[in-house]
């Protein structure tokens, strides 16, 4: 963990690649104050959407297919991190496809509960088997200890200039009247009309790609999207999620194959 953070705190371009797992390990919170402490921007996987509130100026966007431009060319090219730290399950790292990343010469952390997912997709700088929740907060407490912190002003204000070119590219989609109308419009204005703390429940196929770029998550812990084996249907699960947060919205976007 100490190698880790030098490396981190050392690099000036340094990303958090959050996955499925900091969801899974109830690490949002940790997730939030290490990023913050160390002034590095987060970018999710597709099942880690919902980690961070997308209204904090150090996330970044969803990596991967159907992923926000601002962390998709970004992180292989304007990015090129030297170091990136990643999640995936109950780890801190998701492996993603071979055509985003450049790694190496891109140096790789990864975090993992399961040992078998180290260095399975890319070769790693350092591997560390532990829970991602347990990491994220020992890294932390490290870290103050040792008073080490990082100046990523001009970083996170690159960071954001990449955000504020992808809101600059759907602001118009807000007002778009095309007959027949655009689902970026409808996604936008279901968003716009949702109470931030609505749960989104997508269903797979090309809804999934819509809502995965137009569908914000202001509020942790509120976007739910299926992965893996692609389980048609999933959105019904739309009515559990209702169950555990009834006084919570919970909305869906259904493939055809629903109906």
């Amino acid at each position: 963990m100490e190698k880790a953070l030098d490396i981190l705190v050392k690099t000036p371009r340094s990303l958090i690649l959050a996955g499925g797992g900091v969801m899974v390990s109830e690490a949002t919170q940790e997730l939030r104050e290490l990023a913050k402490y160390l002034q590095i921007p987060v970018y999710t996987t597709l099942m880690g959407k919902g980690v961070m509130s997308e209204k904090d100026d150090l996330y970044l966007g969803v990596a991967g297919v159907g992923r926000l431009p601002c962390s998709r060319g970004r992180s292989q090219r304007r990015l090129d991190p030297r170091h990136r730290g990643q999640v995936r399950r109950s780890a801190l790292c998701f492996l993603a496809t071979r055509y985003t990343y450049n790694i190496p010469p891109t140096k790789l952390i990864q975090v993992d509960i399961d040992a078998s997912e180290i260095g399975r997709n890319y070769p790693v700088e350092l591997g560390i088997i532990a829970d991602a929740r347990a990491f994220l907060g020992q890294m932390l407490e490290m870290a103050k200890a040792k008073g080490l912190k990082r100046d990523g002003k001009a970083w996170t204000k690159e960071v954001y200039d990449y955000k504020t070119e992808w809101r600059n590219f759907i602001e118009p989609y807000k007002t778009n009247d095309e007959v027949p109308i655009d689902p970026r419009r409808i996604i936008l204005d279901m968003r716009r009309l949702s109470p931030d703390d609505t749960i989104m429940v997508v269903d797979v196929g090309n809804n999934q790609a819509w809502a995965e770029q137009y569908w914000g998550t202001p509020q942790p812990k509120t976007h739910i999207s299926p992965g893996g084996s692609l389980p048609w249907v999933s959105g019904l699960r739309v009515l559990g999620a209702k169950l555990a947060r009834p006084d919570s919205l919970a909305s869906t976007f259904a493939a055809t194959a629903v109906f």
